[in-house]
Formats: structure tokens, C-alpha cells, sequence
């Protein structure tokens, strides 16, 4: 059974909430994980994942990033991913995710990006 932990700052400056998830993703615990990221409250603040410390990962995460990325969606803010591990991208490519949801190096390539966003900035 995989274990994971998850901690949440907030970054006023790009208004953004920066949720760190650590450990493994998987069938023993992705609705539990699906649970706590559905009770976040965004209040109109943009949601970044910071993948970094995943050490494991598979299509059933995809599919929990899906729907947090549509449920942002519906609520006006935008959804990023950073700093996943090359595990974590392969199967994100693998899944065709890294179209619908914006994969990013760091913060500071996430801060760059909302912020052209915000300005209409391609």
C-alpha cells in the first residue's frame, strides 16, 4: 500500500494556492488523495501541483489530475502541474495529459506563465 502526504502554501503574488505531494500514487490510495484535494477550497486562487517528491505514479493519478483540472475549470482558475519527476512525465505523455494540463519546470516557469495569461500574453 502506498503512502503520500500533501501540504498546501499560498503564493499571493501569482494568487495561487502550491500543493506539494509526496510518495506514491496508486490504486490503495488515489480516492482517498481524490478526497482531500476535493475538499481544498480555491476562492479563486490558481491551483499548482508540485510533483517533485512523487515516487510513484500511474494512469489512475492521471485521471485524479483530470478531474481536478476539470473541476478548475469550471471554477474560473487555472490548474498547472511543476516539477514532475521523468516517471511522472512518461506517464503523463503516455496518457496524453500534457495537452489539457499546462506541465511546467518550476514555480518560477509557473509564476511566468499566469501571469502572461493574466496580461493575454500567448
Amino acid at each position: 500500500m502506498g503512502a503520500w502526504s500533501l501540504s498546501r502554501r499560498t503564493e499571493p503574488a501569482i494568487r495561487s494556492d502550491i500543493i506539494t505531494l509526496r510518495g506514491d500514487i496508486d490504486l490503495s490510495n488515489v480516492h482517498q488523495l481524490q478526497g482531500r484535494l476535493s475538499e481544498l477550497e480555491t476562492n479563486g486562487r490558481h491551483l499548482v501541483l508540485d510533483l517533485s517528491g512523487l515516487t510513484f505514479f500511474d494512469l489512475r493519478g492521471v485521471r485524479l489530475l483530470e478531474s481536478v483540472s476539470e473541476i478548475c475549470r469550471t471554477q474560473g482558475v487555472q490548474f498547472l502541474l511543476i516539477s514532475p519527476s521523468m516517471l511522472v512525465r512518461r506517464v503523463l505523455d503516455t496518457a496524453g495529459s500534457r495537452r489539457s494540463i499546462p506541465v511546467l519546470e518550476n514555480l518560477d516557469a509557473a509564476a511566468r506563465h499566469l501571469r502572461d495569461q493574466a496580461s493575454g500574453t500567448p
